[in-house]
């Protein structure tokens, strides 16, 4: 994101609420009656400011206002108190704060903001600041002064308009948060917004906005970045990919996705090295996100055998260790049935000594992580991990859920030196019986496990002599 290491700002994504043309929103009165109509979605990354650019060449060739100049004048005509504004992360007084990792941004823009009220020492009216600009959203965030701080969870009111002549506002937001992401807007477009807050003395919102602008990227720009990123990604090329994201950071959505569905941290968990794993993840990338088949990024650098993306992914969180996919497989379900390739066994112990991770939780099939060593792959020594961790052996037939052992499930398909692992060292039981009264020397044998078979029958022998 308990195991993850990030935790963040609440951030919603508004989808715009359009109203008819005839009924354009009443700035005086403001309460247009479609409070039921904000689609809020949850968004759980932190974004800051990167300056947007304002001169479009599209403009200019047809002798055009450009966008910035319309910025211009709009900022002409506000206020003083708003020209001063600074553009700040939304995490200040009165929000959640972030984690460490973003403690010096929160506490230098935290310093910009006091500034900026102490110029402005005879106004107490709210900061609204664009913190991120992209081709078709803009993330926008609140500050209210130390003075004029209203109850936490005091509703506020948003509204936008494209556009500067005679524009018609349209409301996107009335809600308690901090801060919000504008969805479905238009490339390389100006569009207003304007905030006011709840007064409760007078049952209504405040007569009085503040405002702020901000101008839409050229989407085919950022579709070249894009793919950039994910070529750095392909390529293992940490210090391309640092350089991109330092520069394009602010207009990058982390969590997009390439033409198989897959986002950058997927991608990496494939063959990507540690260092690259570890510098998406450092743009706040989430762990629990999934393909289509519900594979998360560890469960995709587990199936590859990537062991540097593994340890990667649990060094910075555990959040998806026990996430499952469409067939009930957990990571760990994998890794056990890889043991036997290459760093398979090291993937095992990564998992297992991450903490956490469930030994006898069951797959869609009814069949535990040891049932599948059993079943496929057969390693002695990952069997005894995983009992060494609290897995537990099957030595009793319950049917229908249980029909046969784990030393019957070993036998079955030859596994002769997990069988033995089982019998000497766990105290799996040689001598128990199906429902139609077969043994594991019995299964072993009608499999064509001859050898394994004899070595059943010889092991039964010497227990019966015991006896």
């Amino acid at each position: 994101m308990s195991g993850t290491r990030n935790s963040h700002t609440k951030q919603h994504h508004i989808k715009e609420l359009h109203q008819p043309p005839s009924v354009p929103y009443d700035s005086n009165n403001g309460n247009n009656n479609n409070n039921n109509n904000n689609q809020v979605q949850h968004d759980q990354r932190d974004n800051i400011h990167r300056d947007s650019p304002l001169d479009s060449p599209q403009f200019e060739r047809h002798g055009q206002t450009t966008p910035k100049q319309q910025q211009q004048k709009i900022q002409q005509q506000q206020p003083e108190q708003q020209s001063n504004q600074p553009e700040i992360p939304a995490t200040m007084a009165g929000s959640a704060p972030h984690k460490q990792h973003r403690s010096l941004i929160t506490a230098r823009h935290a310093a910009a903001a006091e500034a900026a009220f102490a110029q402005n020492s005879s106004s107490r009216a709210p900061i609204l600041q664009v913190v991120k600009t992209s081709a078709r959203s803009v993330t926008l965030s609140w500050i209210f002064h130390p003075e004029n701080t209203p109850p936490s969870g005091t509703p506020v009111q948003i509204v936008r308009a494209e556009g500067s002549s005679d524009p018609q506002f349209v409301r996107v937001y009335e809600g308690p948060d901090d801060n919000i992401v504008v969805d479905a807007l238009k490339p390389e477009t100006l569009y207003r917004f304007k905030m006011r807050v709840w007064v409760k003395d007078l049952n209504d919102f405040s007569a009085e906005f503040v405002e702020t602008s901000a101008v839409t990227l050229d989407e085919s720009k950022l579709v070249k970045v894009q793919l950039k990123l994910y070529r750095a990604v392909a390529e293992n090329n940490v210090q391309a990919f640092n350089e991109l994201m330092q520069e394009h950071g602010g207009e990058i959505n982390i969590e997009m996705r390439d033409k198989n569905g897959k986002t950058m941290l997927m991608q990496a968990a494939l063959k990507g090295t540690f260092e690259m794993v570890e510098s998406i993840l450092s743009h706040n990338a989430l762990q629990t996100t999934t393909t289509q088949t519900k594979k998360t990024p560890l469960s995709l650098a587990v199936t590859y055998s990537n062991l540097p993306a593994v340890r990667a992914l649990l060094a910075n969180s555990t959040a998806a260790i026990n996430l499952a996919d469409l067939g009930g497989s957990t990571p760990l379900m994998w890794a056990v049935e890889h043991a036997s390739y290459k760093n398979g066994l090291e993937i095992v112990a990564a998992l297992l000594d991450a903490g956490g991770a469930d030994v006898t939780r069951e797959d869609a099939n009814g069949m535990t992580a040891l049932d599948r060593v059993c079943a496929s792959g057969g390693s002695a020594r990952c069997a005894r991990m995983l009992i060494e961790h609290g897995a537990k052996i099957v030595n009793r037939v319950e049917a229908p859920r249980r029909k046969v052992t784990s030393l019957m499930m070993a036998a079955l398909n030859g596994y002769k030196e997990l069988c033995f692992e089982l019998i000497d060292n766990w105290g799996a039981d040689v001598w128990a019986k199906t429902e139609f009264g077969q043994t594991a020397k019995m299964m072993a044998e009608g499999a064509g496990y001859v050898e394994l078979a004899a070595l059943l029958e010889k092991r039964m022998g010497k227990e019966v002599s015991m006896r």
